[in-house]
């Protein structure tokens, strides 16, 4: 059962460490998603969600100091899934699919990060 603790934490980790990565590298892609949301200094906030999400991601996939990566994951999810996302907003049934798959997404992973908060990085790992 040990080694399912790691292997949860390494499946939820990916989605982090894959989209910390993906958005720094495409940053003025990403910068752009962010001012177009009407967020502030969006190359900076940009930056600092993508680096957010890689280092969370990066504290689950090895279970170092999980506590501070999921506080660096929930700063990541919970204004990206609101801000980004608020299919309530949406008139096109294509749009506001798009933006419900993403945001039920997030709130998933945001349920996932809670569970790794509360019960801790189990037995396989550096913390």
């Amino acid at each position: 059962m040990e080694i399912l603790w790691l292997v949860g934490r390494i499946l939820l980790s990916l989605v982090f460490i894959m989209s910390g990565f993906g958005h720094l590298k495409n940053l003025g892609h990403t910068s752009q998603i962010v001012a177009a949301v009407g967020i502030p200094i969006p190359r900076l906030m940009a930056a600092v969600a993508s680096l957010l999400a890689l280092l969370g991601g990066l504290s689950f996939a090895t279970g170092y100091r999980v506590e501070i990566g999921a506080v660096f994951l929930l700063l990541f999810l919970l204004p990206i899934t609101f801000a980004v996302h608020p299919f309530w907003k949406y008139s096109d049934a294509m749009e506001k699919g798009n933006h419900q798959a993403h945001f039920m997404k997030n709130i998933g992973l945001l349920g996932g990060v809670l569970i790794v908060l509360f019960y801790g990085p189990g037995p396989l790992s550096l913390g």
